[in-house]
């Protein structure tokens, strides 16, 4: 999704814990390793009722690339500005 599309999200910032990748989720395009934190959260969070769409650092920016951190660090005011929800 791109901000100008003013789509509803809210916001999770997880990048923080141990590197450890213990879980994976599946997308349209494969799969993303994801750590216990993180993959415990998204489980507490999710609601079996209605789709949620979240915006979560760990998982939107690649965090093995400087160069994509340093663009979406850029975007970050913008990005919590424009959710629903920071939770």
């Amino acid at each position: 999704a791109k901000l100008a599309d003013n789509s509803q999200y809210e916001a999770l910032s997880y990048a923080w814990g141990d590197p450890v990748f213990s879980h994976k989720i599946e997308f349209p395009g494969g799969y993303l390793s994801i750590t216990e934190h993180l993959y415990t959260a998204l489980m507490k969070l999710r609601d079996e009722y209605r789709p949620r769409r979240l915006w979560v650092d760990a998982i939107c920016i690649d965090q093995t690339s400087d160069l994509e951190k340093g663009h979406q660090v850029a975007l970050m005011a913008d990005i919590y500005r424009g959710t629903e929800r920071v939770l």
